[in-house]
């Protein structure tokens, strides 16, 4: 066999093998990432994982944006991007305790109208269409924080954003009672649980 009719099929042998190699290890390997950025800037904090560890209760994040309108803007696409991959980190490591949605509001849909129900800010741009770029969380027992603009000037401290909102839909704060009345020496009690 010559020299050249070897080289062809060991180069297609290759191309094979790493078609095949990629396709069986890619389900396998999908949740593996490696951070090599200075500060560690795409990896969960220490007590970000210890939260989403342990949650109690199922919390569901519904994530608002309008990729549309989003597209002309290029630092909000890429902060947008961002966001999703945390989002997404974040319902990795708490399994299914977490789950994620993501609506898109476009003019006159249900999103939309689902968007301004929740709260979410509708920014006006240079386009004729508003810009939703929010997040809504909730819990169990129907407790509903939102983040009604994801600014990208706070990207600094969204992994921390994220994780308090989820924590506090985790542990909702207890309810404060208040007693008005005309009763002499009547001091009131406060029980926590």
């Amino acid at each position: 066999m010559g020299q050249k009719p070897f080289i062809w099929m060991t180069s297609v042998l290759a191309i094979l093998i790493f078609v095949l190699a990629n396709t069986l290890l890619q389900p396998a390997l999908s949740g593996w990432r490696a951070d090599f950025t200075e500060g560690k800037q795409f990896t969960l904090s220490d007590g970000t994982r210890k939260t989403l560890a342990e949650l109690a209760e199922p919390v569901e994040m519904t994530f608002v944006y309008s990729r549309r309108v989003g597209q002309d803007f290029p630092a909000i696409r890429a902060y947008a991007e961002r966001v999703r991959e945390l989002l997404q980190s974040f319902e990795a490591e708490a399994g299914q305790n977490l789950r994620l949605v993501e609506i898109d509001p476009t003019p006159f849909s249900e999103a939309e109208d689902d968007a301004l129900a929740y709260g979410i800010t509708a920014v006006q741009t240079d386009n004729t269409d508003p810009l939703y770029f929010g997040l809504v969380g909730r819990n169990a027992v129907d407790d509903e924080l939102i983040i009604p603009y994801l600014a990208p000037e706070r990207e600094g401290t969204l992994e921390y954003d994220l994780t308090r909102l989820i924590a506090r839909l985790d542990n909702p704060e207890p309810a404060t009672i208040g007693i008005l009345t005309d009763l002499p020496n009547f001091e009131g009690t406060r029980t926590e649980d």
